[in-house]
């Protein structure tokens, strides 16, 4: 079992974040496919069936209003006195209900009492058919949002629909609504009664007529030679287009007219439905913008429907004709099935569905149609129809069974009632429930409504309206019902292919959308109904402190599904959270409960001997409550380049979105620490103590992921307030990648690039310094930073605070008006910076020091931070072991800024630039220049730059940072800045060069500087040049401290040391300046045997340098001694080069050998005691 504290790392988070999504797979199945319910087929044994009566449980259809409204009493004068036809309907996508009588056609709020309507009456004819339709881009003026199809008797005529807020401004954006009539825009119906309307996304526009076809309403901005302006094109009657209108009466027969048109946008396939319930089916292209093409027919619907397996039991024959007549067409998005496509009502209930190709086992039929080959659900960008329609199959079932109970509305009250046979005359599906509504009943002033959902465990219930006395029924008005869209919390920005809601199943999509809107309009009045979601369900049992039905509820739902619901409630901040009904209640009860169902154990799966404790409900739906809060951004991107143009950031979530999860995430966390463990889990585990345990160590870390999210979204929030297109582009090209691939899931587990977030707020604070400027930058940014640290903890610490306030002070410098204060100001940033050194951004922060002339300072911020790459100062450590590396390098990281400022002052680069200020500015003469010439800053002056860099190598020096003090030799040699080096002396920098050198364990000259001890004995290298450079000036580093003697070891070495290929090769000319500088040195010391050694030594060397200097010129001129060849000769002259010989080598080897004879008597003479006769014979040889 792992520690508590363990579950706070990330780890830990995305362990719970697995645990708590294997428990919600295990309790529900959030994809249910509508086919299998039409089909009356369950594939999947955890889905529940519909089996379930709870006729005490509330109605899922309630009257949002007691009663039903009346018409305006403008619309009911014109309807008195009605002499043609009246209609009426619903534009959601204005706000407005609409009802027509005769040639008036009257639109006013539905969801306000009291409205005044606006009228139209700019027709002479009566209206026969109104539709709301999206204008085509580029038509109509921007101000025109839709299009008004008006169709009366003898025309079709296009109206401008413009909606706006108040006058005085509001929030509401449909308050103001105005017809713009369009004269250019109409055309003959000729003598077609207009009698259905459908439209497009993309403004197609169809219309239905009385002679039973179907025509295209086509619309452009100017005419052209091909097309007018608004024309009408005919899709169905082929040749009859070409006949004279009186022959097809007699020759086709008598027109049936068309009910209802139905456009499905998704998928791009349009449907006719005939009186006769004859469907067509219309191909309008893979983008919905090619020509309208008709691809089936289903003309005998009865025929065909009984020839399949299940649709003699349905539609039996000799049954009444009537109840076999369809009566509504509803297009199944493809979020809610991916199999079936179209749902057509029947009248007596039955429902027909069509999926979207043959499958085996069944016949392949004219009719419906198909859509072969649909995509799978869950695929990111929506769904799309890779092949088009060519013939669908259909499946039937039975009308609704009659079980449960009904509620009607009389005078404001609800009484229950018996339900009888439907008879449906109008339906509607939208969002996975179907509402019928059937004809009035015997008194012809009851119409009952029935809604059919996929409900998991709950009967579909019915609510009757009364339409009061003296007003029509529905059988003599037909009514309309339509949604009002209900946008999701979290989740459409997401999903664009739909909404995040309408996609998944009812109990997930409650926690994201509120209830289903219906508006009901018809002459009697508009009734605004809702449908009840689970929850809303749970909220009125536990408003009834009922605890027999809430045991229905946990029972009917399963503990963890009911737990997750009262969760829902508990942190909805728009839902009310009742007290449960008593102490230890069913409701208490069935919540504490073991979520298991029993059962014996299935024996082909083998059994863990080490299985996890039977959780309790309650964590059982804690799990599922927090995993499906977080399902819907968990693995989204935050911030993404806009499509059109990348250089354009923008963030994927809403503001709205965010802050409704940041309180749903802080009040589950909250809600948990307040009702910790209870003492009815104790009292039931007592025997369980460990798994009780263990379930409340679980129940916290989910706390902490909750606590994590919330902060996560409260900082992405406030990242999103300000413009995030100009915080992302203050980023380098690297962050920008982490930000483009930043999901929300690395931002509450900070797994792969953690930084992104830091880099982000320190972006937003740059952006609020830039914005505010001065002294009002320091209060913006102290505001910022409370803010975040209240809503963030995790994300934004103390120190973070701390270092974006030392960030403003340093901004407030950089603009402050005079010398002095912005000294002051400087000072009281770095004070700040070193407090907080990790949260320091060096390559920020030291060029901004540096420029306000604190350079002490730089030294100390870098110190600090270094010291925080390398706490135990591995760096300093002899040896080179892969930690001290390690060390090294994350340690080189940190001075490579502190040598960037200090290079420039050593002359290397640029000349340096700061801000006039303090004693240099007075000293330059600068003191009090304005904030334009601080921004610009002026190049140092010679003793501002002596002073400068004298002040940051004495800071290095006092430092103590081995390493460092090492590095800053090392930069001063290669620069060759050698009288900064050695002006500073002391005992690192000897040992320093003594090592750099090839020395090491060599011994010095003591402190007086002579002695025969200070020779450095044996030959050393090959040395590089770089170690020749270093042992040079440790050998000036001698001189400088009167230790002669050293320095006359130290040439020696030089001048004795290996030759080497490349620059680590010495020359005899090298090698003779080296001596005599040692012999220099030893005379200073004083030491005649020092003296006479080395004097012997220059004479060696200049003797062999002759020596080589003569072989040289043999070789040149090709004089070789007798028996010597080139190749020998050039041997003997690279050995005689690479190193220094003895005397008595060079006689033996060299001189006499190759008769050099001068040399041989110089060699005798300076090795005296040399017989005559052997002198008299070399000179008589020359």
């Amino acid at each position: 079992m792992a520690h508590p504290a363990t579950l706070q790392t990330a780890e830990g988070l995305q362990r719970v974040m697995l645990c708590c999504g294997l428990l919600q797979s295990k309790i529900h199945r959030v994809f249910c496919d509508c086919q299998n319910c039409a089909t009356d087929k369950q594939t999947d044994p955890e889905i529940t069936s519909n089996s379930f009566s709870m006729p005490q449980w509330p109605s899922l259809l309630r009257a949002v209003s007691p009663s039903m409204p009346d018409l305006p009493a403008m619309v009911q004068d014109k309807y008195r006195t009605c002499q043609t036809m009246c209609f009426c309907g619903v534009f959601p996508e204005i706000r407005r209900a609409w009802a027509s009588v005769d040639n008036s056609l009257f639109l006013w709020r539905y969801d306000r009492s009291g409205d005044v309507p606006v009228e139209y009456c700019g027709e002479e004819q009566a209206i026969c058919c109104v539709g709301l339709a999206k204008p085509r881009p580029g038509v109509f003026l921007s101000a025109i949002q839709h299009v008004l199809v008006l169709a009366t008797t003898v025309e079709i005529v296009l109206l401008g629909v413009c909606t706006s807020p108040a006058k005085g401004g509001g929030s509401d954006a449909y308050e103001e609504l105005s017809l713009q009539p369009m004269p250019l825009y109409s055309l003959p119906s000729d003598n077609v009664i207009t009698t259905c309307f459908a439209s497009s996304d993309s403004g197609r526009i169809f219309l239905g007529g009385s002679d039973g076809h179907v025509y295209e309403v086509q619309y452009a901005a100017t005419d052209s030679w091909r097309q007018r302006r608004c024309s009408k094109s005919r899709l169905t009657g082929g040749i009859q287009q070409m006949l004279p209108s009186f022959l097809p009466s007699f020759l086709f027969g008598v027109p049936v007219a068309l009910d209802k048109l139905v456009l499905d946008d998704e998928r791009h396939i349009m449907y006719s439905l005939a009186a006769n319930s004859a469907v067509q089916v219309f191909d309008l292209g893979a983008n919905g913008k090619e020509p309208a093409r008709r691809v089936a027919e289903l003309a005998d619907f009865l025929g065909e429907v009984v020839r399949l397996p299940t649709g003699r039991s349905v539609f039996a024959p000799g049954e009444d004709k009537r109840g076999t007549a369809i009566k509504y067409l509803a297009v199944v998005p493809m979020a809610e099935s991916w199999k079936q496509q179209l749902e057509q009502q029947g009248q007596q209930g039955q429902q027909r569905a069509q999926p979207p190709g043959p499958q085996a086992g069944q016949a392949e039929r004219a009719g419906g149609s198909g859509c072969a080959g649909a995509a799978a659900p869950g695929a990111g960008g929506g769904l799309a129809c890779h092949s088009r329609p060519q013939q669908a199959v259909m499946h039937t079932r039975a009308a609704a069974a009659a079980a449960g109970s009904s509620v009607q509305l009389t005078g404001g009250q609800f009484a229950s009632s018996s339900i009888r046979v439907l008879d449906v005359t109008a339906a509607l599906y939208t969002q996975g429930t179907l509402v019928l509504a059937e004809s009035a009943g015997p008194d012809g002033k009851a119409t009952k409504l029935l809604l059919a959902a996929r409900n998991h465990t709950l009967p579909p219930p019915s609510v009757n309206v009364n339409l009061g006395s003296g007003a029509a029924g529905l059988r003599e008005v037909s009514a309309t019902w339509t949604s009002t869209y209900q946008p999701s919390v979290l989740g459409p920005e997401l999903h664009p292919g739909g909404s995040w809601g309408a996609m998944q199943d009812e109990l997930v999509s409650q926690m994201f959308s509120g209830p289903l809107q219906l508006v009901l309009v018809s002459t009697a009045g508009v009734l605004q109904l809702e449908r009840r979601r689970p929850v809303d369900v749970l909220q009125a049992l536990l408003q009834e402190r009922s605890p027999e039905k809430l045991q229905q509820f946990f029972k009917a739902y399963g503990a963890p599904e009911a737990a997750a619901m009262c969760y829902l409630l508990a942190t909805s901040e728009n839902q009310s959270m009742p007290l449960m009904p008593e102490e230890g209640g069913a409701g208490a009860e069935a919540a504490h409960s073991a979520g298991s169902t029993g059962g014996g154990i299935y024996m082909g799966t083998a059994v863990n001997p080490n299985p996890e404790p039977d959780w309790s409900g309650a964590h059982k739906g804690l799990a599922v409550y927090i995993s499906r809060l977080l399902a819907p951004i968990w693995e989204a991107r935050l911030i993404t380049p806009s499509s059109r143009n990348t250089s354009v950031w923008k963030a994927r979530l809403s503001d709205g979105s965010m802050a409704d999860g940041t309180n749903r995430m802080l009040n589950a966390g909250n809600a948990l620490a307040v009702a910790g463990a209870g003492d009815a889990p104790f009292v039931k585990r007592q025997r369980m103590w460990n798994a009780f345990v263990m379930e409340e160590q679980r129940n916290n870390a989910v706390r902490l992921l909750a606590s994590k999210a919330a902060q996560a979204l409260h900082l992405l929030r406030t990242i999103v307030a300000g413009n995030v297109n100009r915080l992302v582009n203050r980023l380098d090209t690297d962050t920008k990648r982490a930000v483009r691939d930043l999901h929300f899931r690395d931002l509450v587990l900070e797994g792969s690039n953690p930084g992104t977030a830091g880099a982000l707020v320190a972006a937003l604070v740059a952006d609020q310094l830039d914005q505010a400027g001065g002294g009002g930058a320091v209060g913006g940014v102290a505001e910022l930073a409370q803010a975040l640290q209240m809503g963030a903890p995790a994300y934004f610490r103390e120190q973070d605070r701390q270092f974006f306030q030392a960030t403003a002070k340093l901004k407030a410098a950089e603009e402050a008006g005079s010398a002095a204060e912005r000294d002051a100001a400087a000072r009281e940033a770095l004070a700040g910076l070193l407090r907080v050194p990790q949260c320091v951004n060096l390559s920020q922060m030291v060029g901004r020091l540096a420029f306000l002339r604190q350079y002490e300072g730089v030294v100390e911020l870098v110190l600090r931070c270094a010291a925080l790459a390398d706490p135990h100062s591995q760096a300093w450590r002899l040896g080179s072991s892969a930690d001290t590396a390690a060390a090294r390098a994350a340690r080189d990281r940190c001075y490579r800024h502190l040598l960037a400022v200090l290079k420039p002052l050593l002359g290397v680069g640029p000349p340096p630039v700061a801000a006039p200020m303090g004693a240099a500015a007075a000293a330059a003469g600068t003191e009090g220049a304005g904030a334009g010439a601080e921004a610009e800053g002026s190049p140092l002056t010679p003793r501002e730059r002596l002073a400068a860099k004298e002040a940051m190598m004495q800071a290095i020096l006092r430092s103590g940072d081995q390493y460092l003090i090492t590095v800053l030799y090392s930069t001063l040699v290669d620069v060759a800045a050698d009288e900064d080096l050695l002006a500073h002396p002391s005992a690192a920098l000897e040992l320093y060069l003594r090592q750099e050198g090839g020395l090491a364990g060599q011994a010095g000259g003591g402190p007086g500087g002579g002695g025969p001890a200070a020779l450095v004995g044996g030959q050393i290298g090959p040395l590089s040049r770089r170690q020749v450079k270093h042992l040079e000036l440790l050998a000036r580093l001698h001189i400088k401290k009167a230790k002669y003697g050293a320095a006359a070891g130290v040439y020696r070495a030089l001048a004795e040391r290996r030759s080497g290929p490349g620059d680590a090769a010495v020359s005899l000319e090298q090698r003779l300046d080296a001596l005599h500088n040692a012999l220099l040195q030893a005379r200073s010391v004083g030491d005649e045997q020092l003296t006479d050694g080395l004097r012997g030594s220059v004479k060696v060397m200049s003797l062999q340098l002759a020596i080589a200097s003569q072989l040289k010129q043999r070789l040149a001129a090709a004089a070789m001694p007798a028996g010597t060849t080139r190749e020998q000769l050039q041997a003997q002259l690279r050995e005689l080069q690479s190193s220094s010989l003895d005397i008595s080598d060079l006689y033996n080897t060299y001189a006499q050998p190759h008769e050099l004879w001068g040399v041989c008597l110089d060699i005798c003479n300076f090795a005296g005691n040399v017989p005559a006769e052997y002198v008299r014979s070399c000179g008589t040889c020359c």
